[in-house]
């Protein structure tokens, strides 16, 4: 297969979902990875909120009102909420009942890799798939596309890329409707650099919720990236204000209003947003950019007014100047006399 992307070219944060469930995280370069999760309070700011529960906060999930027999979504719940051997154990006692429901065994499958535990969820995301292909269930296809961008996940943080993004290109052509495998290839793309195929991606989704905050967070990095900044600003600003003080979007926002010279706002969105350690040493590293330009302009402005000053001062006459011109106003004038008195 040709290789179409490099994992030690990995420059940027990437947001990755998985369906019905899951957490978000972020790809970063160097020896670790870091997961960081997006919290969207409202459905309205989240596009994939009838797809994955993975950017739910905490209040949502608590909200959230599951029928007791809905017991894999009860359990997905829980493990969203961090409460693993509570969801496990309500899923395993259902096994019996459950050996041919790829939706049961799905379920299993995400709550090991919310727990970090990515060898038993790919055997239980591959369980879910035997399970699927003998299935008369009519969201077979559907079913099939939701194991298969959770098992693209798994090969994304394995480092494999290339299989990932095979797997993700064959579950959109299968289901264009589902809308989570898009999201997720667009990251791919937004974490490569093939900046234009992202777009493409992300203006789309755009178009089925205009308000989703991390979909127009990345059309602001997006359009930044290639120096279009009047669209990155119009990304940011139409990200919901309660999302603005996020570290990661405020430190986008403060460089979007760094480059139209708007110092002293980059500065109070910087010091107002909220405290990240994945994003905090590049904020603080920005204000110090910006405190530093802010002082520059400062500078300037005090050494224009001097040289205003000086040069006002250059054009006013000093009091000798104005005795000689005093003197020779009245000298013209006497002589102006003489010549008349001698005329008459």
């Amino acid at each position: 297969m040709k290789k179409k992307f490099s994992n030690d070219s990995i420059h940027t944060n990437t947001i990755i979902i998985f369906c019905k469930t899951i957490l978000l995280l972020s790809f970063f370069t160097g020896c670790s990875q870091v997961k960081f999760k997006s919290e969207i309070t409202d459905a309205k700011n989240d596009l994939l909120s009838e797809e994955s529960f993975m950017r739910y906060n905490s209040s949502r999930l608590d909200d959230l009102e599951i029928k007791k027999e809905n017991f894999v979504q009860v359990a997905l719940k829980n493990c969203h909420q961090e409460k693993f051997t509570k969801g496990l154990d309500l899923l395993i006692e259902q096994t019996d009942k459950n050996k041919k429901n790829p939706e049961f065994w799905n379920a299993i499958g995400t709550c090991y890799l919310l727990n970090s535990n990515k060898s038993k969820a790919q055997f239980y995301y591959n369980l879910a798939l035997e399970a699927n292909a003998n299935s008369k269930d009519l969201q077979k296809d559907q079913i099939d596309s939701m194991i298969k961008n959770n098992l693209a996940l798994i090969l994304l943080e394995s480092k494999r890329t290339n299989e990932a993004f095979d797997l993700l290109s064959e579950v959109i052509k299968k289901t264009p409707d589902f809308q989570t495998p898009k999201f997720n290839i667009a990251q791919i793309y937004l974490e490569y650099h093939q900046n234009e195929n992202a777009i493409k991606i992300f203006e789309e989704l755009k178009t089925r919720n205009n308000h989703d905050t991390d979909v127009q967070y990345a059309l602001g990095v997006l359009y930044f990236r290639i120096k279009n900044y009047k669209k990155s600003y119009e990304a940011l600003a139409n990200i919901d204000s309660k999302y603005k003080k996020r570290a990661d979007i405020a430190g986008l926002l403060a460089l979007n209003l760094f480059q139209q010279k708007k110092y002293e706002e980059a500065k109070d969105v910087l010091k107002n947003s909220k405290a990240n350690p994945i994003f905090d040493k590049r904020n603080n590293s920005l204000i110090t950019i910006v405190e530093n330009k802010i002082e520059e302009e400062k500078q300037k402005l005090i050494e224009n007014q001097k040289l205003m000053e000086l040069q006002e001062s250059a054009r006013k006459p000093t009091s000798d100047e104005k005795n000689i011109n005093k003197n020779s106003h009245e000298q013209n004038r006497q002589k102006t006399e003489a010549t008349q008195n001698k005329n008459s």
